[in-house]
């Protein structure tokens, strides 16, 4: 049976590169969202709707390929060596 974890760690680490290319993508979603919605009610409605979504999804992708599981205190221990060991 699987076991649930008991801990959970969240990497938050990224490279410049990274954070700058999830920056524009975010960005520039956004000024084609507000561009096409020019001059019209329902479309800025929509725009703005379909961002809100893609902003959503993209954190809850981020979170989930980015957490860590640990069933315990002494696997959790290992792994922070571990990473402290690499610094």
């Amino acid at each position: 049976m699987y076991e649930q974890p008991k801990f959970i760690i969240f990497d938050k680490r990224e490279n410049v590169l990274e954070s700058l290319a999830r920056d524009f993508i975010t960005f520039g979603l956004l000024l084609l969202c507000i561009w096409a919605s020019q001059g019209s009610k329902w479309w800025t409605f929509f725009t703005g709707l379909m961002f809100i979504v893609f902003l959503g999804a993209k954190f809850l992708g981020i979170a989930r390929t980015r957490q860590i599981k640990f069933r315990d205190l002494d696997e959790m221990q290992d792994w922070l060596n571990k990473e402290r060991s690499n610094a």
